[in-house]
């Protein structure tokens, strides 16, 4: 699998930055809409993927290059 289906495409770029929100490294909370942020830049491809496909809505994500 390339690098580009490891990490999926952003249809929207949230405005919130992600040291303002409280949480640790892999997951933070947004106060404004009330979600969990995970950031996909420290999980395997597989936890990706299962993340990403476990999920009944799209997730809010974060990743970092």
């Amino acid at each position: 699998m390339n690098a580009a289906s490891e990490f999926p495409a952003i249809a929207f770029k949230c405005p919130k930055v992600w040291s303002e929100m409280q949480g640790d490294e892999r997951t933070r909370s947004c106060e404004t809409c009330h979600r969990q942020v995970h950031n996909l830049s420290l999980m395997t491809g597989a936890e990706r993927r299962a993340l990403l496909s476990a999920t009944g809505e799209s997730p809010c994500v974060a990743y970092f290059q």
